[in-house]
């Protein structure tokens, strides 16, 4: 799995899920207010992609960098800043081996399941380190991703997805072993089928809790999705807000 990203980040991302901007606009106040976000503040945003958190932050007046490792989703980035007239930071980097801005930035994101893909739980937890070492102290963190409790208590082994192009299929199986839920999916476009496979670790709100303070990170808040729903069973996110000690 070492190009992963390159498969599975490619143009159809941005169509198979459908980012509206009312959406971004209620993602945006959420952090707004969990992370208490003001101009002036550094903050990293990790798997930033296309940058449609990184841009409209900058133009709140945060200073922002933006991580990726996707060549394609940071061209998309930059040209969405330059529209957007604002600077951004881009760095196409691994997250694991982001190292560079230890203590240098006050909030930290990584939003919408980009953690769990690595093959092994230490590669999570190094990923998470690195966030950890990029804040300042008393800086605070966001991690958003899928809430294990509610995939496996509402799974679904097949899910069709419409987008302007086509549809995609994604045929999914849990493996109890690894604790990961692995898909094939397939991108149906123009009378064209591509095919793809990957994986991605699922976590309990208690791993990540434990994960987080192997990392110097006390949990302030937890929440079931990016709209403050309280976490549950039936909430698909897990959304948690730490503090650097």
């Amino acid at each position: 799995m070492a190009e992963w990203w390159q498969r599975l980040f490619d143009r159809s991302y941005v169509e198979i899920y459908r980012f509206t901007d009312d959406r971004v606009e209620r993602e945006l106040e959420f952090l707004k207010d969990v992370l208490d976000l003001r101009p002036g503040l550094r903050l990293l945003d990790v798997c930033c992609g296309f940058g449609r958190h990184a841009v409209p932050l900058a133009r709140m007046g945060l200073t922002v960098t933006g991580v990726d490792l996707s060549a394609a989703q940071l061209r998309q980035a930059r040209r969405r800043a330059r529209t957007a007239g604002v600077e951004v930071e881009w760095v196409r980097a691994d997250a694991r081996r982001f190292t560079s801005r230890a203590g240098r930035f006050d909030r930290v994101i990584n939003l919408f399941t980009s953690f769990g893909y690595f093959s092994e739980e230490k590669e999570d937890l190094k990923m998470l380190s690195r966030m950890t070492r990029a804040l300042k102290r008393g800086g605070l963190l966001c991690l958003d991703t899928m809430n294990r409790d509610f995939l496996v208590r509402h799974f679904q082994p097949t899910i069709v997805t419409s987008f302007a192009a086509g549809h995609v299929i994604d045929r999914n199986r849990l493996d109890h072993a690894s604790g990961r839920c692995v898909a094939e999916r397939e991108i149906c476009r123009e009378g064209k089928t591509r095919k793809q496979q990957f994986s991605v670790r699922l976590y309990t709100a208690r791993e990540l809790i434990l994960m987080a303070g192997a990392c110097g990170l006390e949990v302030v808040e937890l929440h079931g999705s990016l709209d403050k729903q309280p976490l549950s069973f039936d909430t698909p996110r897990i959304v948690l807000i730490a503090r650097k000690r």
